[in-house]
């Protein structure tokens, strides 16, 4: 072994004890020598806001969502007042209020990313807004009901349990309620897209009836209940707000939904798609949403002779060969400009 080998491996050597006396002198012993206390020391009632963001990732920017108390409810912020459901909301905020720590696992900010709990290695981002006083609590790994937890400015971190970071959701779908559009037993479904008017009926013994297609059309039944479905229910990925922008494309052109039951017709449109999201409205509805682009897509672009059953083709009978070449496999063509030799070989 020359020396230069032996040099490096003794570089390597003391990093790594470097390495384990910095964790062991950051590392207390968590729960040994004191009584369990609240994460977060407050009353759920004292929550007036609160902000949940994920890292970004790559070129992605991070997702957040920012959740406000309003009179007695929760409505979700920058987005006219879209009500969140209360329910969801003091769920998450009472697993945050009720999650308890001892004392800290590590002490020094040489910690922080290994227990992604970083400025930029954290998992989530917590901002609780106490009417005036700002808490911000970064979320980490851990298992099972339990996570790494740090207060923005500070270098313990915390082991905290009766939590987890996936339960503390940064989207909007999380905290609302995402049925949009709901006709539960639609008799009559109208479409009227870029390809001109869709009118489905449905007939006393459940079958749908298409206008635009003779009555003796055979009818693809799998097709038209896919397309109804579309049709009569929607979930939201977002809301945006109650202004009707241009750029949300519902306006003169928009793809129109019409979806009547036994009592009511609800009508909504289809906008403009940017991305994986498309903006709706609904008339029943004061709010612009966004609706993923796959779940509406059909209805945009649908015609009715889409709605025909297809054929398949005849099968051979039972023992026949098909036509082809003498000499060449069943079913093989010669390449262009080949032609077969005379019988014989042309001799």
């Amino acid at each position: 072994m020359n020396n230069t080998i032996k040099i490096l491996i003794g570089a390597a050597v003391v990093q790594a004890v470097l390495v384990a006396v910095t964790w062991s002198s950051s590392v207390g012993r968590a729960g040994a020598s004191s009584e369990a206390r609240p994460l977060i020391d407050v009353e759920p009632s004292a929550v007036t806001a609160f902000t949940v963001t994920e890292r970004a990732e790559g070129d992605d920017p991070a997702q957040a969502v920012t959740l406000q108390r309003k009179g007695e409810g929760w409505v979700v912020a920058g987005t006219d007042d879209f009500p969140a459901d209360a329910e969801k909301v003091d769920e998450v905020i009472g697993k945050l209020v009720k999650a308890t720590r001892r004392d800290p696992i590590a002490t020094k900010a040489a910690n922080h990313n290994a227990l992604e709990v970083g400025a930029d290695t954290y998992d989530k981002k917590v901002e609780i807004d106490l009417g005036g006083e700002k808490k911000t609590v970064l979320l980490g790994s851990a298992k099972g009901s339990s996570v790494h937890a740090r207060f923005d400015g500070e270098d313990a971190v915390y082991l905290a349990r009766g939590i987890s970071s996936f339960a503390v959701g940064n989207k909007v779908d999380t905290y609302v309620d995402t049925q949009y559009v709901d006709v539960k037993e639609p008799v009559e479904v109208r479409v009227v897209n870029k390809n001109g008017p869709i009118d489905l009926t449905q007939g006393d013994e459940g079958k749908w009836r298409v206008a635009q297609l003779k009555p003796d059309a055979e009818i693809d039944s799998s097709r038209v209940r896919s397309f109804v479905t579309a049709a009569r229910s929607v979930r939201l990925v977002e809301p945006v707000g109650k202004e009707l922008k241009p750029e949300y494309g519902l306006g003169d052109g928009a793809t129109t939904v019409s979806v009547r039951d036994a009592e009511k017709t609800v009508t909504w449109r289809i906008g403009a798609t940017v991305g994986e999201q498309t903006y709706v409205k609904s008339d029943a509805s004061e709010y612009v949403v966004k609706v993923r682009k796959f779940a509406v897509e059909s209805l945009v672009g649908q015609t009715p002779d889409k709605f025909i059953q297809e054929v398949p083709p005849p099968s051979p009978a039972p023992g026949s060969q098909p036509m082809g070449i003498p000499g060449l496999p069943p079913g093989m063509q010669l390449p262009p400009g080949m032609q077969m030799p005379p019988p014989g070989g042309g001799q």
